[in-house]
């Protein structure tokens, strides 16, 4: 974990060192992401990968649109995963040259796996996303963020499970 941390510092140190002016540009963007995530099951709490793949548009430097297809709880021996498709409503507010903070919130249609694969059970549903985090260009058409999503993973009613996926993603603007 502190290699984690000590190399998204050194990713963020750097390009705060050689970047360009810093806002939202209009457009459409896709990005591509990984991080962790801590996925519990009946017996234990175990620390998974993620991964996550998508794109949006942003209208102007404030405001913009994102979809995200999500796998939550990957490679490890834990028995359940999650798998959400999520529409989210971006907002940006630059706070330096070369820094933006950033908030999302939306909807997600959510798949959670529970069991191993000869007696595993899924169940989905319309579930809850929001997310905030930092984002900082690299180049003309790159950016990354380091932030925290966090998924509700209730897919049966009455239950409450969730799961805060941290994750760095790189972002390509068109």
């Amino acid at each position: 974990m502190k290699k984690f941390i000590t190399l998204i510092a050194a990713i963020i140190f750097e390009t705060l060192s050689i970047s360009s002016a810093m806002a939202a540009e209009q457009g459409f963007f896709s990005l591509i992401g990984g991080g962790i995530t801590p996925m519990k099951d009946s017996v234990s709490t175990s620390i998974s990968l993620g991964l996550s793949l998508g794109g949006g548009f942003n209208f102007n430097q404030y405001v913009g649109i994102e979809g995200q297809f999500v796998l939550l709880g990957m490679a490890t021996s834990n028995t359940l995963s999650a798998h959400p498709i999520a529409v989210m409503i971006n907002g940006y507010l630059p706070i330096q040259e070369r820094l933006n903070m950033f908030a999302k919130v939306g909807k997600s249609f959510t798949t959670v796996s529970s069991g191993t694969a000869d007696t595993s059970v899924s169940q989905s549903a319309i579930t809850n996303v929001y997310g905030y985090g930092i984002e900082f260009p690299y180049g003309e058409k790159m950016k990354y963020r380091f932030g925290v999503d966090h998924y509700d993973l209730s897919v049966v009613p009455g239950t409450t499970l969730s799961t805060n996926y941290i994750n760095v993603v790189a972002i390509v603007s068109y």
